[in-house]
């Protein structure tokens, strides 16, 4: 879409502009929010702004006078999906009730010391409670993604001890979530191969192999089940939805990972509810009826890429 060719600069590397990991040409796929962004640790640990760094992602206005961006994002995704395959009721009754889930886990795993309403009320502001959300958040994650409990003691910057028992606090928490990741584990040890619901398989051949092959093939299949499914889920969608995007005189400009990206005239916003509520709500419940929870998704749209603003849904008018 954009071709930007990119200088080997090694400054602009170190600050995040270029990551030549996935693409040495930067396109809406991997351009970060903001370049040059420079910040350092204070000495109470707070991070400081040292310049503000550019919007990049302005760059990316619709092609026509009158139109906007639209960025639609499953809610979820991986956290639906894992209800699927470990069939665990609490989640999905949370998940049913609307209920934030990592706010939800963080309450069960410091159920002596605060409530869920508490969490809530101070996980933007009281920098206790986020940080206990946040740790918790990255746990549930890596543990869904088949992290051993040394990543999760960098990604929470603790030690081993405190990662190990907080995830082992998810596991009492969350019990299916431990059935779930045990019953991978008996996959790959048993049969050297994992289905999805999707009917893609994932084999470990050589998982026998060594025991650092098998621990590596067991974290590897406990992510393959929930990312591959979530991906196909969203893809499904989007190949749906792309049949009839025509209906809101849009074009889909790009997905990433759980999101869908297009631009449409302005004056058709009042059709963007309705239109996804069917073709992603709706129709992920008659196609894939394994999957026990609504596929919900949040909405921003704005004048560019970089300047994306929630969308409220509109109230239902009163019937006499």
């Amino acid at each position: 879409m954009w071709d930007i060719e990119v200088e080997e600069d090694h400054s602009y590397v170190a600050q995040g502009f270029v990551n030549h990991n996935s693409s040495s040409k930067p396109n809406m796929q991997n351009i970060p929010l903001y370049a040059a962004r420079r910040t350092k640790e204070g000495a109470d640990g707070k991070e400081i702004v040292i310049h503000p760094g550019y919007n990049v992602k302005k760059l990316f206005v619709p092609s026509k006078p009158g139109n906007i961006i639209v960025n639609v994002d499953i809610k979820g995704a991986e956290i639906r999906v894992y209800t699927a395959y470990a069939h665990d009721e609490a989640m999905i009754d949370s998940l049913n009730k609307g209920i934030d889930t990592h706010s939800w886990v963080t309450s069960m795993v410091y159920k002596d010391k605060l409530t869920y309403d508490q969490i809530q009320a101070g996980k933007e502001t009281d920098p206790t409670i986020k940080k206990w959300r946040t740790n918790c958040k990255k746990v549930f994650f890596s543990t869904l993604y088949g992290g051993s409990e040394y990543k999760i003691r960098q990604l929470i910057n603790s030690t081993l001890k405190y990662a190990r028992d907080l995830q082992q606090s998810i596991y009492t928490s969350l019990p299916k979530m431990r059935a779930y990741v045990d019953d991978v584990a008996r996959q790959v040890r048993n049969r050297r191969m994992l289905k999805t619901y999707f009917g893609r398989c994932r084999r470990f051949r050589l998982a026998h192999v060594t025991s650092e092959m098998m621990a590596e093939a067991i974290r590897e299949g406990t992510n393959f089940l929930i990312q591959s499914t979530s991906s196909d889920l969203v893809l499904s969608q989007l190949c749906e939805i792309d049949e009839h995007i025509h209906e809101l005189d849009a074009e889909l400009l790009i997905t990433v990972h759980d999101s869908l990206t297009f631009e449409m005239p302005d004056n058709n916003v009042s059709l963007l509810f309705p239109f996804l509520d069917h073709w992603i709500t709706q129709r992920v419940k008659e196609r894939f009826p394994w999957l026990p929870v609504d596929f919900l998704y949040d909405v921003e749209i704005g004048p560019s890429y970089g300047e994306l603003k929630p969308l409220k849904r509109p109230k239902k008018e009163a019937t006499c």
